[in-house]
């Protein structure tokens, strides 16, 4: 991706001025990014609710009304109900034994289930992933993969001499690929882990991360 590329889609620079061959390059840019940007945008917001409300109820003062012989129960029993109603991994509300706990002392208590705030959903959003190839010789290069059900739907830039490069969207998984040059010369990925397709051959294997791991591998 050049540079006036990239001021384009920083704001920078207006897609009038490109030319033609640039003009071109950016549409097919945005028609690849336009899965992310959708999946991004569906996203949704993390529910704090329940922490707050923890914290809140941690900051609460003793109540006026109750005797001071009471104020030591209170307070212990205000230190038990945070540690069963903190938020955690699993969503377990042992409300039966706060119950038990609001009895010994009289003190009323509204129970409440909630789920965890901080229980989070699995991300399976797409990363962007940038494959890259030195074939000094190449007029064309061509990424293929399980993602692509080996068909040829991705042409790599040659971002310098001899150096071809492109950047695809994929959801978090383990894929086998392939780099075809000129359409007809099949090339492992030098870089990257290879493993026997079945057939006597070799694919390049690639993991790409969820989102909480924020790289690709």
């Amino acid at each position: 991706m050049s540079d006036r590329i990239e001021q384009v889609l920083d704001g920078e620079l207006e897609r009038e001025q490109l030319s033609a061959a640039e003009l071109g390059e950016l549409e097919r840019l945005e028609a690849e990014l336009e899965p992310l940007v959708r999946a991004l945008s569906s996203a949704p917001a993390p529910d704090v609710s329940t922490a707050v409300l923890w914290r809140i109820r941690q900051l609460e003062p003793v109540p006026a009304w109750l005797p001071g012989p009471l104020v030591g129960a209170w307070q212990g029993l205000r230190s038990a109900a945070g540690w069963l109603w903190r938020p955690r991994a699993v969503a377990l509300r042992p409300a039966l034994v706060l119950g038990v706990l609001a009895l010994l002392i009289a003190v009323p208590l509204a129970v409440r289930r909630s789920a965890p705030a901080n229980v989070a959903a699995v991300d399976t959003h797409p990363l962007l992933v940038q494959f890259r190839l030195g074939a000094a010789d190449a007029k064309q290069v061509a990424l293929v993969g399980d993602f692509t059900e080996w068909q040829a739907r991705h042409q790599l830039d040659e971002i310098a001499p001899g150096v071809w490069s492109i950047v695809i969207p994929l959801e978090p998984g383990v894929y086998e690929y392939q780099f075809v040059i000129d359409g007809e010369k099949w090339m492992v990925d030098p870089l990257a882990p290879a493993v026997a397709d079945g057939f006597g051959g070799s694919n390049s294997r690639i993991a790409v991360l969820a989102a909480d791991g924020d790289r690709a591998l």
